[in-house]
C-alpha cells in the first residue's frame, strides 16, 4: 500500500454534487471527497503507462496529518460545552425525550435515538472537526476524551473568497449576463497536509512500478476544482497498521460503526433502509455526490451521510477494525467504516 502526503501549494477547491449556476456562490466541501485525490493520482499513472481501468483495488483518506500526528472527521455523538472545554460522548438510552421515536416517520426501523439532554443542566452543543488518532481510540474504548484530541474546522483551514468573471475565449468578453460568480476557497493551513492511501491492483500494476512513476519529478498532482497545484511525498505504508492497538470483542453480531469517508448507497430506497437491524443512528449530515454513471456515462446526483455519522447496526460480514460497508464501484473510497463489535461502553 502506498501512502501519498499531499500539500497544495495555493487554494484549493472541492466540489461536491450541488447545483452551481453563475452568478451565485460557488462554496468548497471540507473534507475532500476520496475520489478527488484518487483521480489526481490516477491521472499521473495514465500519463506514465496508459493504464485506463482496475488499477486501484481500495483507497483510504483523505485524512489529515499535523506533525506526524493523523487527524479524522470526528464522530457525531462527540459534543462540547458551550463557553467552555468539557467533552462528552452521548449514547442513547430509552428515557431521552429530546427525540421520541413515534414522532418521527422512522416507524420501527429504529429503536433509539442517540441525542439526549444531559442529567444535569449543562449545555452541551454537537462538536464539528476533526479527532486525532489517539482521541479516535479514547472514543472506542469508551475513555475519556480531551479538548486537546480535537481540532475545530477554523483551526485546520482558512476560508479565502474570490471573485471570477467568466469569459468567452472566441472574443475575450464577458460571457453572458450572469458572468460574475464568487467562490469560496480552502485554504490548508500552513502545519497541515493531507494524507492518502492507494491499494493498487498488483496484477495491473506493482508498487515498485508506482514508486517509480511518482518518485519522478515534478512530484505534483492536480487537485480538485481548477486542477490547483499540490506536491506530494510516496512510501510505502499500509493505513490499516494505524489501527493495529484497536481490538473489540468480535463475538456476537451487534456492530457500532463510525463513517470515515462519506456513506454512498444504492438509488430507490430511504438511506438509513440500507443498514439491516438498525438499533440507533447519528448522522451528521447529508451531502451531494456527482457520479459518472457506467451505464449512460452521464452524471447523476445522489444523497450521502457525510463523514462523522455513527450508527449501531447488527451484521456478520464486517471486519474490525477496518472495513468498507457495502461498498459501491461508482464511488471509490466511500463507505469506509471504523468497526467495533460487541456493543457499546460510553457512559
Amino acid at each position: 500500500m502506498l501512502k501519498f502526503t499531499i500539500k497544495p501549494i495555493d487554494v484549493v477547491f472541492f466540489g461536491s454534487g450541488k447545483p452551481f449556476n453563475l452568478g451565485g456562490l460557488g462554496e468548497s466541501i471540507f473534507p475532500p471527497f476520496p475520489n478527488s485525490f484518487a483521480s489526481a493520482i490516477f491521472a499521473k499513472i495514465y500519463e506514465a503507462k496508459g493504464i485506463t481501468n482496475g488499477v486501484f483495488k481500495a483507497v483510504y483518506g483523505p485524512f489529515l496529518e499535523k506533525d506526524d500526528k493523523y487527524y479524522f472527521p470526528a464522530p457525531c455523538d462527540i459534543v462540547k460545552e458551550k463557553g467552555g472545554s468539557r467533552i462528552k460522548v452521548y449514547k442513547p438510552r430509552e428515557s431521552s425525550n429530546l427525540i421520541k421515536v413515534e414522532n418521527t416517520d422512522l416507524e420501527n426501523k429504529i429503536k433509539l435515538m442517540p441525542w439526549i439532554k444531559p442529567e444535569c443542566q449543562e449545555d452541551y452543543e454537537p462538536f464539528n472537526g476533526f479527532i486525532s488518532l489517539e482521541g479516535l481510540r479514547k472514543w472506542y474504548y469508551g475513555e475519556k476524551i480531551d479538548a486537546s484530541d480535537l481540532l475545530s474546522e477554523d483551526r485546520v483551514f482558512y476560508i479565502e473568497d474570490r471573485i471570477s468573471i467568466r469569459m468567452d475565449d472566441s472574443t475575450g468578453t464577458v460571457k453572458g449576463e450572469d458572468g460574475l460568480y464568487r467562490v469560496r476557497f480552502v485554504r490548508l493551513k500552513e502545519e497541515f497536509r493531507f494524507v492518502f492511501w492507494v491499494e493498487l491492483n498488483e496484477q495491473v500494476l506493482t508498487e515498485d512500478e508506482a514508486l517509480k512513476i511518482f518518485n519522478q519529478h515534478p512530484k505534483v498532482l492536480k487537485i480538485g476544482g481548477e486542477a490547483r497545484t499540490a506536491t506530494y511525498e510516496v512510501e510505502n505504508h499500509n493505513f490499516k497498521d494505524l489501527f493495529k492497538d484497536f481490538h473489540s470483542s468480535n463475538q456476537g453480531e451487534s456492530c457500532k460503526i463510525l463513517f470515515l469517508t462519506p456513506g454512498v448507497f444504492k438509488e430507490g430506497k430511504p438511506i438509513l433502509n440500507n443498514f439491516e437491524n438498525l438499533e440507533y443512528a447519528c448522522i451528521s449530515g447529508y451531502t451531494l455526490l456527482s457520479i459518472r454513471s457506467k451505464h449512460n456515462y452521464k452524471n447523476k446526483v445522489i444523497r450521502a451521510i457525510k463523514p462523522g455519522s455513527v450508527l449501531m447496526i447488527k451484521a456478520r460480514n464486517l471486519s474490525t477494525p477496518i472495513d468498507f460497508y457495502k461498498p459501491t464501484d461508482d464511488f471509490i473510497g466511500s463507505n469506509l467504516v471504523l468497526v467495533k463489535k460487541g456493543g457499546v461502553s460510553h457512559v
